[in-house]
């Protein structure tokens, strides 16, 4: 699921457009793929339906709850410096 993908690279790269990101952030945006009109919920048999809303809120509150080892897990991937 591409929410989920998301997620995870946010918390390896730790960066949104270039600018650091805490954990509160990653998980906001991670809820916001949940709850995106084209967001398919891989848990669900029937693929062609949206996320339902209290599913996405569980899978954020999942997140919170759980995600704070990973985020302070050694997983950052420092990323190239961009030059213009």
């Amino acid at each position: 699921e591409e929410a989920a993908a998301l997620h995870d690279y946010l918390y390896t790269v730790r960066q949104l457009h270039g600018q650091a990101i805490d954990r509160e952030t990653a998980d906001a945006v991670f809820l916001e793929a949940l709850q995106a009109p084209t967001a398919i919920a891989a848990v669900d048999w029937k693929l062609d339906k949206p996320i339902p809303a209290w599913l996405a809120k569980v899978m954020h509150q999942a997140v919170r709850v759980g995600g704070e080892s990973s985020w302070n897990a050694d997983t950052l991937v420092p990323q190239p410096q961009h030059v213009e």
